[in-house]
């Protein structure tokens, strides 16, 4: 994801798509404390979402939980990017397992967070998300790195235009799950190099985001 203005005044729009009713109602209630940030719909089912999004102005970011009624967190993120192609989703959920974190991966999720995680660390990740990072909780990274490395690789796959080195490298640390301000430390580069090669690299990738990105290299063995 490119990163959204800096000069933005408003507060962030954030909806919750979260079937657990005390939780959702919780999380509502700290979102709607924090002055920057603005909860109009806490939701407790996709289908209730699709409708929201099919009717309003879609929010900035989109807390999505796994595990829902009906329609599944993963099978509903590509309807919520056909319905809001620039809203951030981020999956909001218990659940650490390899196999979910790639499908998310591969269904568009914008990043990956667990409800472990403190208020305060996911206020951040939800800034660092509209800043055009891909945050993760830290156990989520780590098995985002084993899914890139275990991938099989029996046949790399090409681009019509290569990478450079320096795209390469930028596509290896997006996969750790950093943000743009800490693949511009890991790599010595200012922040305005860093969007400069990640243009270039969503271009020749034909992605849009950082995990579309990442989606991409763990399929086609490009890192």
């Amino acid at each position: 994801m490119i990163p959204h203005s800096d000069t933005r005044v408003d507060p962030l729009q954030i909806w919750i798509v979260e079937d657990h009713r005390l939780f959702r109602g919780g999380l509502a209630e700290l979102l709607r404390s924090a002055p920057d940030i603005k909860c109009p719909h806490a939701i407790g089912n996709a289908e209730h979402a699709c409708r929201l999004l099919a009717a309003e102005e879609p929010p900035d970011v989109m807390l999505l939980d796994v595990n829902l009624p009906g329609m599944s967190g993963i099978e509903a993120l590509p309807r919520f990017k056909e319905l809001a192609p620039k809203m951030l989703v981020l999956i909001l959920t218990v659940f650490e397992d390899s196999k979910r974190i790639a499908e998310a991966i591969r269904a568009g999720a914008d990043g990956y967070l667990l409800k472990t995680a403190d208020f305060h660390s996911l206020l951040a990740a939800i800034r660092e998300a509209y800043a055009g990072g891909a945050p993760m909780s830290p156990a989520v990274a780590r098995k985002a790195i084993e899914l890139v490395r275990d991938a099989k690789k029996p046949v790399v796959g090409t681009l019509a235009e290569p990478l450079t080195g320096r795209e390469r490298e930028v596509l290896t640390v997006l996969c750790e799950g950093l943000s743009i301000g800490e693949v511009s430390a890991r790599l010595g580069v200012s922040v305005h190099t860093v969007d400069f090669h990640l243009r270039n690299l969503y271009s020749k990738l034909g992605v849009h985001s950082a995990t579309g990105a990442v989606a991409k290299a763990v399929r086609e063995g490009l890192v």
